[in-house]
């Protein structure tokens, strides 16, 4: 699988607080979008790089297929359990609490998905976030949280990266 991570520090606090305000705006403005249109965007794959070392091109496509893979029988009882777990979290509208009872177990074997999407990308996109509506809940605030691109499926066709 392929996953980035990108840490920063800076010395300017009104630099800080700057990306903080910014952040918290996006924050505000993605909230405002109605959930139905949120949910909607998990059929569309945007994927931002910069083909060829030049400008940075956003480029736009539809989802093909999901698929789950499950290498071993703990993988499908945990994703099972997990499954289960998110779904009584969402129904007492407490995903940050699923979020906290994830993070307890970094290392638990799950199984992975490939998603396969027909949007434009160029040799060298690799790494390149990939948004297809995925949103992550943390402290209490859902966060675009982008997949990595990871190149081009020679028998399926079509670009994928792994979630």
């Amino acid at each position: 699988m392929d996953y980035t991570m990108f840490s920063c520090y800076v010395h300017s606090k009104d630099l800080v607080k700057l990306v903080e305000n910014l952040h918290v705006r996006r924050q505000y403005a993605w909230e405002r979008i109605p959930p139905q249109i949120r949910q909607a965007s998990t059929a569309y794959a945007i994927v931002i790089s910069h083909p060829h070392g030049l400008a940075k091109k956003i480029s736009f496509g539809k989802v093909i297929d999901r698929e789950m893979r499950c290498r071993t029988d703990e993988e499908r009882r945990n994703f099972a359990l997990i499954r289960s777990l998110y779904e009584i979290c969402a129904k007492a509208h407490a995903l940050e609490r699923f979020a906290a009872y994830f993070a307890v177990f970094p290392d638990l074997p799950i199984p992975y998905t490939i998603t396969w999407y027909n949007t434009a990308t160029c040799k060298g996109s690799s790494g390149a976030p990939v948004y297809m509506g995925n949103t992550v809940i943390k402290n209490q605030v859902e966060i675009k949280q982008p997949h990595t691109h990871s190149g081009f499926d020679q028998i399926k066709g079509y670009n994928n990266c792994f979630t």
